[in-house]
């Protein structure tokens, strides 16, 4: 296999530097006729690419053309085939200044999965350089960059790529997560509360998992800046989701804590003690919260339940007291 995508990579080095010894200039336009050219990217669009690749390899047996060399690469690098030879075909395209911006975007692509981010990143950098007409793809470049610099922990030059990738397409949610997740590990709560708002209001049907996550994120920003309303908004919502999520219980119960809401306080424990009874912290709570209010047999009824449980708040409590369990 080595040995055939070495020759396939070698014949099209040698076309192109004879292409480039001859023209001396780059080319700009397609060098296939319309009909060809239709057909090959109605394919491409339709992603029938082992179709696709075996059109082009037939056609570049009676004509070599640039063109072509570009729907080969575009039909392996979507079948993650021959990484070899797709590389050779885009690094030498880009040595003719054709199809630039496509060949540098797949090419940050493949060094991000071989986690080369150094020179991913040199081409993505180019990508956005060079630019492209089409909204959706300039925005994954400016994403990719920002990824490729996030792995080299240059932050603030990922934060900026991030925010290119919606100022140019204001759609691509992917980036709003990316700020989101990037300005909560800097701390910058609020910030990373308004991005990942944007987030799930622009991809709402994001999986379970991963929604969990970025609630209880969003749940504990929201804390940190002192937004209330959101604690409870959020911190609901994840468990909706989840019943058994403890992260979500504790943003509920600290904030009906804080503002002395026990009955909140006691339903949002009990909620969680009847999605997970073998849970020995829950019963501590609710007796807990009782005790709060004044309810002295609920208070030790729910303390004497954490306390065969083990929970040694409640045994510490109930000894405290002279109480057996």
């Amino acid at each position: 296999m080595k040995k055939i995508i070495w020759i396939g990579a070698l014949c099209v080095s040698l076309f192109l530097n004879e292409s480039i010894m001859a023209q001396k200039q780059k080319v700009k336009v397609p060098d296939v006729d319309k009909k060809t050219y239709n057909e090959l990217n109605r394919l491409l669009e339709e992603e029938k690419y082992e179709e696709l690749e075996q059109k082009v390899r037939k056609n570049l047996e009676k004509k070599k053309s640039y063109t072509l060399l570009y729907f080969l690469a575009m039909s392996l690098y979507s079948q993650d085939k021959y990484n070899d030879e797709v590389k050779k075909t885009f690094e030498d395209l880009i040595s003719l200044g054709i199809y630039e911006f496509e060949a540098n975007s797949r090419l940050a692509v493949m060094y991000v999965d071989e986690k080369n981010y150094e020179k991913a990143k040199n081409y993505a950098i180019r990508a956005v350089e060079v630019g492209t007409e089409k909204k959706e793809e300039l925005a994954i470049a400016y994403h990719n960059a920002g990824v490729c610099h996030e792995k080299i922990r240059d932050m603030k030059k990922a934060i900026a790529y991030y925010e290119k990738a919606i100022e140019t397409n204001n759609a691509y949610y992917p980036a709003y997560l990316a700020l989101g997740s990037n300005h909560y590990n800097l701390g910058n709560y609020g910030s990373a509360l308004e991005y990942l708002e944007k987030y799930i209001e622009k991809y709402p049907d994001v999986e379970k998992e991963k929604k969990i996550s970025i609630l209880e994120i969003m749940s504990y920003s929201a804390g940190e800046i002192g937004n209330d309303e959101k604690v409870e908004k959020y911190a609901k919502m994840g468990l909706d989701i989840d019943t058994k999520n403890k992260n979500f219980v504790h943003y509920l119960a600290d904030l009906y804590a804080k503002k002395g809401y026990w009955k909140n306080f006691t339903e949002t424990w009990k909620g969680y003690y009847n999605a997970v009874p073998s849970d020995n912290e829950a019963p501590y709570w609710i007796g807990y919260s009782y005790s709060k209010i004044g309810n002295n047999s609920e208070a030790l009824y729910w303390l004497k339940i954490a306390a065969r449980n083990g929970n040694t708040n409640a045994q510490r409590m109930l000894r405290s007291n002279g109480v057996s369990w």
